[in-house]
């Protein structure tokens, strides 16, 4: 079988726009299999599909700069989240009497039930040993 020459420049520019492995096989007329072999035996391939990706996630950055430079909260939020590590922070406050006295297991000893709604959250079993008043845990 002839061994198939790839423009390495052309390459580049695909995956400038962060293609699937599929979408890169199809753009250069080849098969999946090819392309996979390319990456995995030709590092001048494998190279030019990183200089690629990597361009291309700059470009993708330099957009979201600009958008959020523009005012984009959704964007501000995001950059704010992934480079200066900030976080979005829900503070609990529970107030009423206590009528029963319970302890809760440690987090390792337990699985939170996974809800989709609050009300089913609301509604499920709590993960918790009930303390009797008597000592009993029966």
């Amino acid at each position: 079988m002839e061994k198939i020459t790839f423009d390495l420049r052309l390459v580049e520019n695909i995956c400038k726009l962060m293609p699937t492995w599929e979408e890169l096989a199809v753009a250069l007329n080849v098969s999946l299999r090819t392309v996979h072999n390319y990456l995995a035996n030709d590092p001048e391939f494998k190279d030019a599909t990183t200089r690629g990706f990597e361009k291309g996630k700059m470009r993708l950055r330099r957009w979201q700069m600009r958008a959020a430079q523009k005012g984009s909260a959704a964007l501000l939020i995001f950059l704010g989240k992934n480079h200066l590590g900030q976080k979005y922070q829900v503070d609990q406050v529970v107030t009423g009497t206590m009528t029963q006295a319970f302890t809760l297991k440690a987090p390792h000893e337990y699985r939170i039930p996974q809800a989709s709604t609050i009300p089913e959250a609301i509604t499920s079993d709590l993960p918790y040993e009930e303390i009797r008043p008597n000592g009993s845990n029966h």
